[in-house]
C-alpha cells in the first residue's frame, strides 16, 4: 500500500482531477523471478483485503503477459538483425563469386599469353638442335639441351596454371591411353636434371616397364611437382623414383624417395 493522493499531488494536477485518492496500491508483477513492472490501482476509497486479495490473483497473469510481450519484441529485433546479416553475407557471397570468376578469366588470358612467346622458344631451340641453323658444337648443344627442358617445363608449369582455372569452372577432362609408366618416369626424371645442378648428385630412376592406362600428361605433372620438392628439400643425399607393380595389390605404383 502506498500514502493516500493528495490534491496537491503531481499526478492529478497533470490530469486536472479533484478527487483525493485514498486507497492506493502498487502490485509488482513478478515472472520467474523478475519483476516485469507494476500495477499501480488507485481509489478514491480505500482497498479492502478482497480487493488487495484481487489484485494479488491478477498479477501473474499481468506479469507473464508483459515478458511474453517483452519476449516478442525481442524476437524482432533478433530477426531483423539476421536478415540484414544475410542481406549482407549474400551480397559479400556475390561479390567474392564475382573476384573469382575475375580471377579465373584472368588467369586464363595470361596463361594463353604466355603460352605463345614459350612455344616460339621452344620451337627454335628446336630447330637449332636440329641443326637447320648450322652445326653446332656439343659444347653449344649441351646449354641449348637445358635451355629447351627448361622452357618445356615452364609450359607445362602455365598449362598447369590454365588447367588449375579450367577445373575451378568446368572441371579437368582426362583423355587416357595405354602407356609405359616407365617412360613416363624416365622423361620426367631427365628433366629434372637442371634443377640437381647445384646438389652433389642427380635423380635417378629404377625399374622395369610397366604398361598402364591413364591420362599421360596428369600422371607427368604429378611426378614432376613431386620431383621438384624432392630435389628442392633434398640439399644431400639421393633422390630416387622407382616403377614397380605392387605385390600385394597388383596395382602399378610410382615411388619418389629422397
Amino acid at each position: 500500500m502506498l500514502d493516500s493522493i493528495t490534491l496537491a499531488h503531481p499526478w492529478l494536477q497533470a490530469s486536472d482531477r479533484n478527487i483525493p485518492l485514498e486507497g492506493v496500491a502498487a502490485v509488482p508483477l513478478l515472472f520467474r523471478g523478475n519483476t516485469q513492472g507494476f500495477a499501480i490501482v488507485a481509489t478514491r476509497q480505500g482497498l479492502s483485503e478482497e480487493d488487495l486479495a484481487f489484485l494479488a490473483d491478477a498479477a501473474s497473469p499481468l506479469a507473464i503477459a508483459l515478458a511474453n510481450r517483452t519476449a516478442y519484441h525481442t524476437v524482432l529485433a533478433v530477426k531483423t538483425q539476421l536478415t540484414c546479416r544475410n542481406e549482407q553475407l549474400v551480397l559479400q557471397k556475390e561479390q567474392l563469386e564475382e573476384v573469382n570468376r575475375l580471377r579465373g578469366q584472368f588467369v586464363a588470358n595470361v596463361s594463353h599469353e604466355l603460352r605463345t612467346p614459350l612455344n616460339a622458344v621452344i620451337g627454335y631451340a628446336d630447330l637449332l638442335l636440329e641443326g637447320c641453323y648450322g652445326d653446332m658444337t656439343e659444347e653449344q648443344r649441351e646449354p641449348l639441351e637445358s635451355q629447351l627442358k627448361a622452357a618445356t617445363s615452364l609450359l607445362d608449369l602455365v598449362n598447369q596454371v590454365l588447367d588449375l582455372s579450367r577445373a575451378e569452372a568446368d572441371g579437368i577432362e582426362l583423355h587416357t591411353t595405354d602407356v609405359d609408366l616407365r617412360s613416363i618416369a624416365h622423361e620426367v626424371v631427365d628433366m629434372s636434371a637442371p634443377l640437381s645442378r647445384e646438389r652433389p648428385y642427380t635423380p635417378t630412376l629404377v625399374g622395369d616397364s610397366l604398361c598402364v592406362h591413364t591420362d599421360i600428361g596428369a600422371v607427368r605433372q604429378i611426378l614432376r611437382n613431386l620431383l621438384g620438392n624432392a630435389v628442392k628439400f633434398t640439399k644431400t643425399g639421393a633422390v630416387t623414383t622407382r616403377v614397380y607393380l605392387d605385390p600385394t595389390s597388383a596395382q602399378p605404383c610410382v615411388d619418389v624417395q629422397d
